[in-house]
Protein backbone atom coordinates (compact mmCIF):
# COMPACT_ATOMS: atom_id res chain seq x y z
CA UNK A 1 0.00 0.00 0.00
CA UNK A 2 1.43 3.41 -0.65
CA UNK A 3 1.00 5.54 2.39
CA UNK A 4 -0.79 8.81 2.13
CA UNK A 5 1.96 10.67 3.99
CA UNK A 6 4.68 9.76 1.88
CA UNK A 7 2.74 10.00 -1.42
CA UNK A 8 1.76 13.70 -0.51
CA UNK A 9 5.09 14.69 0.74
CA UNK A 10 6.82 13.58 -2.72
CA UNK A 11 4.06 15.00 -4.85
CA UNK A 12 4.75 18.59 -2.55
CA UNK A 13 8.23 18.68 -2.93
CA UNK A 14 8.17 17.99 -6.95
CA UNK A 15 5.56 20.90 -6.94
CA UNK A 16 7.37 23.02 -4.91
CA UNK A 17 10.56 22.66 -6.86
CA UNK A 18 9.00 23.13 -9.99
CA UNK A 19 7.14 26.07 -8.92
CA UNK A 20 10.32 27.84 -7.16
CA UNK A 21 12.37 27.19 -10.01
CA UNK A 22 10.37 27.09 -12.70
CA UNK A 23 11.42 29.98 -14.76
CA UNK A 24 15.46 28.16 -15.30
CA UNK A 25 13.42 24.83 -15.88
CA UNK A 26 12.22 26.81 -19.07
CA UNK A 27 14.70 28.09 -19.83
CA UNK A 28 16.32 24.70 -20.01
CA UNK A 29 13.78 23.44 -22.13
CA UNK A 30 14.47 25.87 -24.26
CA UNK A 31 17.93 25.37 -24.68
CA UNK A 32 17.42 21.64 -25.48
CA UNK A 33 14.94 22.52 -28.13
CA UNK A 34 16.93 25.47 -29.73
CA UNK A 35 20.81 25.08 -28.41
CA UNK A 36 23.39 27.03 -25.72
CA UNK A 37 22.23 30.51 -26.18
CA UNK A 38 21.74 31.53 -22.88
CA UNK A 39 22.65 30.51 -19.57
CA UNK A 40 21.14 30.69 -15.70
CA UNK A 41 23.31 30.91 -12.91
CA UNK A 42 22.63 29.61 -9.99
CA UNK A 43 21.43 32.34 -7.23
CA UNK A 44 22.72 32.38 -3.65
CA UNK A 45 19.42 30.83 -2.39
CA UNK A 46 19.61 27.55 -5.03
CA UNK A 47 23.35 27.40 -4.02
CA UNK A 48 22.33 27.31 -0.56
CA UNK A 49 19.22 24.57 -1.01
CA UNK A 50 21.40 22.57 -2.92
CA UNK A 51 24.53 22.31 -0.65
CA UNK A 52 22.09 21.34 2.48
CA UNK A 53 20.78 18.51 -0.23
CA UNK A 54 24.28 17.37 -0.87
CA UNK A 55 24.38 16.44 3.09
CA UNK A 56 22.98 13.50 1.68
CA UNK A 57 23.47 13.04 -2.01
CA UNK A 58 27.57 12.44 -2.82
CA UNK A 59 27.03 13.04 -6.28
CA UNK A 60 25.52 16.38 -5.23
CA UNK A 61 28.90 16.59 -3.62
CA UNK A 62 31.04 15.66 -5.85
CA UNK A 63 29.11 18.38 -8.41
CA UNK A 64 29.40 21.32 -6.48
CA UNK A 65 32.71 20.47 -5.67
CA UNK A 66 33.64 20.45 -9.50
CA UNK A 67 31.61 23.68 -9.74
CA UNK A 68 34.18 25.31 -6.87
CA UNK A 69 37.53 23.80 -8.11
CA UNK A 70 36.30 25.10 -11.36
CA UNK A 71 35.54 28.63 -10.36
CA UNK A 72 38.87 28.92 -8.57
CA UNK A 73 40.75 27.95 -12.46
CA UNK A 74 41.53 30.54 -15.10
CA UNK A 75 37.78 31.04 -16.68
CA UNK A 76 37.92 30.79 -20.52
CA UNK A 77 37.09 32.60 -23.25
CA UNK A 78 33.80 32.57 -22.86
CA UNK A 79 30.66 33.41 -21.19
CA UNK A 80 28.58 31.02 -21.38
CA UNK A 81 30.36 28.38 -20.08
CA UNK A 82 29.94 28.75 -16.58
CA UNK A 83 25.95 29.65 -17.04
CA UNK A 84 25.55 26.05 -18.73
CA UNK A 85 27.46 24.29 -15.69
CA UNK A 86 25.43 25.95 -13.23
CA UNK A 87 22.07 24.64 -15.35
CA UNK A 88 23.61 21.22 -14.94
CA UNK A 89 23.97 21.16 -11.36
CA UNK A 90 20.80 22.97 -10.99
CA UNK A 91 19.46 19.71 -12.68
CA UNK A 92 21.26 17.25 -11.00
CA UNK A 93 19.56 18.98 -7.70
CA UNK A 94 16.03 18.50 -9.59
CA UNK A 95 16.88 14.82 -9.99
CA UNK A 96 18.23 14.20 -6.41
CA UNK A 97 14.69 15.05 -5.22
CA UNK A 98 12.75 13.37 -7.47
CA UNK A 99 15.09 10.16 -6.89
CA UNK A 100 14.76 11.08 -2.48
CA UNK A 101 11.11 11.21 -2.90
CA UNK A 102 10.89 7.81 -5.03
CA UNK A 103 12.87 5.95 -2.48
CA UNK A 104 10.77 7.63 0.53
CA UNK A 105 7.60 5.74 -1.01
CA UNK A 106 9.72 2.95 -1.51
CA UNK A 107 10.75 2.35 1.93
CA UNK A 108 6.89 2.46 2.94
CA UNK A 109 6.40 -0.64 1.38
CA UNK A 110 7.38 -4.59 2.42
CA UNK A 111 7.90 -5.29 -1.28
CA UNK A 112 8.81 -9.23 -0.11
CA UNK A 113 5.53 -9.12 1.20
CA UNK A 114 3.79 -7.41 -1.97
CA UNK A 115 5.04 -10.34 -3.79
CA UNK A 116 3.77 -13.01 -1.31
CA UNK A 117 0.39 -11.75 -1.27
CA UNK A 118 0.45 -11.73 -5.39
CA UNK A 119 1.44 -15.47 -4.56
CA UNK A 120 -1.42 -16.02 -2.13
CA UNK A 121 -3.70 -14.34 -4.73
CA UNK A 122 -3.02 -16.68 -7.67
CA UNK A 123 -3.37 -19.28 -5.44
CA UNK A 124 -6.89 -18.26 -4.32
CA UNK A 125 -7.86 -17.64 -7.83
CA UNK A 126 -6.85 -20.93 -8.91
CA UNK A 127 -8.53 -22.55 -5.78
CA UNK A 128 -11.74 -20.68 -6.30
CA UNK A 129 -15.01 -23.03 -5.36
CA UNK A 130 -17.21 -20.76 -7.14
CA UNK A 131 -17.63 -17.74 -9.27
CA UNK A 132 -17.97 -15.16 -6.29
CA UNK A 133 -14.41 -16.28 -4.75
CA UNK A 134 -13.09 -16.20 -7.95
CA UNK A 135 -13.89 -12.75 -8.82
CA UNK A 136 -13.07 -11.69 -5.52
CA UNK A 137 -9.81 -13.15 -6.54
CA UNK A 138 -9.36 -11.91 -9.35
CA UNK A 139 -9.97 -8.76 -7.99
CA UNK A 140 -7.56 -8.87 -5.21
CA UNK A 141 -4.95 -9.92 -8.04
CA UNK A 142 -5.30 -6.94 -10.09
CA UNK A 143 -4.64 -4.40 -7.21
CA UNK A 144 -2.09 -6.27 -6.27
CA UNK A 145 -0.39 -6.19 -9.92
CA UNK A 146 -1.24 -2.74 -10.33
CA UNK A 147 0.62 -2.04 -6.69
CA UNK A 148 3.68 -4.30 -8.17
CA UNK A 149 3.66 -2.43 -11.50
CA UNK A 150 3.72 0.88 -9.60
CA UNK A 151 6.59 -0.54 -7.35
CA UNK A 152 8.61 -1.82 -10.60
CA UNK A 153 8.30 1.44 -12.76
CA UNK A 154 8.93 3.61 -9.32
CA UNK A 155 12.31 1.43 -8.96
CA UNK A 156 13.49 1.69 -12.81
CA UNK A 157 12.46 5.42 -12.88
CA UNK A 158 14.55 6.02 -10.33
CA UNK A 159 17.85 3.94 -11.65
CA UNK A 160 17.59 6.31 -14.47
CA UNK A 161 17.88 9.17 -12.50
CA UNK A 162 21.19 7.41 -10.93
CA UNK A 163 22.68 6.90 -14.59
CA UNK A 164 21.70 10.17 -15.19
CA UNK A 165 23.64 11.58 -12.47
CA UNK A 166 26.64 9.72 -12.91
CA UNK A 167 26.91 10.60 -17.03
CA UNK A 168 26.42 14.63 -15.44
CA UNK A 169 29.59 13.99 -13.30
CA UNK A 170 31.62 12.04 -15.93
CA UNK A 171 30.87 15.41 -18.24
CA UNK A 172 31.67 17.61 -15.37
CA UNK A 173 34.98 15.67 -14.46
CA UNK A 174 35.80 15.70 -18.07
CA UNK A 175 35.58 20.10 -18.08
CA UNK A 176 37.23 20.38 -15.28
CA UNK A 177 40.27 18.53 -16.00
CA UNK A 178 40.62 20.40 -19.32
CA UNK A 179 40.23 23.91 -17.57
CA UNK A 180 42.81 22.43 -14.68
CA UNK A 181 45.43 21.31 -17.70
CA UNK A 182 44.84 24.62 -19.24
CA UNK A 183 45.39 26.82 -15.99
CA UNK A 184 48.81 24.54 -15.26
CA UNK A 185 49.91 25.55 -19.02
CA UNK A 186 49.12 29.10 -18.49
CA UNK A 187 46.39 28.45 -20.98
CA UNK A 188 43.10 30.40 -21.81
CA UNK A 189 40.84 27.61 -23.52
CA UNK A 190 39.18 28.85 -26.63
CA UNK A 191 38.15 27.71 -30.33
CA UNK A 192 37.87 23.81 -30.72
CA UNK A 193 38.70 23.05 -27.23
CA UNK A 194 36.06 25.26 -25.85
CA UNK A 195 33.28 24.04 -28.11
CA UNK A 196 34.43 20.30 -27.07
CA UNK A 197 33.57 21.44 -22.74
CA UNK A 198 30.32 22.89 -24.43
CA UNK A 199 29.53 19.37 -26.05
CA UNK A 200 30.44 18.18 -22.46
CA UNK A 201 27.55 20.26 -20.78
CA UNK A 202 25.05 19.53 -23.72
CA UNK A 203 26.11 15.75 -23.30
CA UNK A 204 24.88 16.05 -19.25
CA UNK A 205 22.40 18.33 -19.68
CA UNK A 206 20.78 15.59 -22.44
CA UNK A 207 21.70 12.84 -19.82
CA UNK A 208 19.63 14.60 -16.92
CA UNK A 209 16.65 15.66 -19.36
CA UNK A 210 15.44 12.50 -18.04
CA UNK A 211 14.67 14.19 -14.87
CA UNK A 212 11.96 15.95 -16.58
CA UNK A 213 10.71 12.69 -17.92
CA UNK A 214 10.99 10.80 -14.81
CA UNK A 215 9.41 14.14 -12.85
CA UNK A 216 6.10 13.70 -14.68
CA UNK A 217 6.14 10.13 -15.20
CA UNK A 218 6.52 9.38 -11.51
CA UNK A 219 3.69 12.35 -10.51
CA UNK A 220 1.44 10.86 -13.37
CA UNK A 221 2.21 7.31 -11.87
CA UNK A 222 0.83 8.75 -8.26
CA UNK A 223 -1.54 11.19 -9.07
CA UNK A 224 -4.99 9.22 -8.54
CA UNK A 225 -3.63 6.50 -7.68
CA UNK A 226 -4.78 6.30 -4.12
CA UNK A 227 -7.34 3.71 -4.59
CA UNK A 228 -4.16 1.64 -4.25
CA UNK A 229 -3.96 3.00 -0.68
CA UNK A 230 -7.01 1.21 0.50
Amino acid sequence: MIPRLLLGALLLVVAWWTRRHGRALLTAVVQALRGPTTAVPLESDELAALRDMAVRCETLQDALRLRGEMGELPAPDDDLLAGRIDEVIRQLGRGTVIRSGITDVLAGFDEGRVELEVMEARGRLRGAADGAARGQAAEDLRGLGDRQALLDRLHVRRSELERASRQAIVELTRVHQTLRVAGDRKEVVTGEALAALHEAMGRARGALWVGHAVDVEVRDLLRGRTEIDT
